[in-house]
């Protein structure tokens, strides 16, 4: 290897070292701490129930509906 090519192998290497520095500090700003997933974790379970919950009253509220029309129609 001539020095050109050493001098070439050096430089792509510290630029792959200083792209690997950059995506460490990405990396370290996209961190989620364990308390933060927790939260997260128990704050989208709340939302399942309410989800849930919205879906119950509005099906009771459709079946009530029916009820009271099949009674209007004299189907009792």
């Amino acid at each position: 290897m001539s020095e050109q090519d050493l001098r070439e192998l050096r430089n792509d290497i510290k630029n792959i070292l200083e792209q690997l520095t950059a995506l460490r500090i990405d990396l370290a700003k996209n961190y989620v701490t364990k308390d933060e997933f927790k939260s997260y974790v128990k704050q989208e379970n709340a939302n399942k129930w309410k989800v849930a919950g919205f879906g119950v009253a509005l099906g009771g509220f459709i079946f009530g509906i029916i009820q009271w029309a099949v009674r209007l129609a004299g189907g009792d």
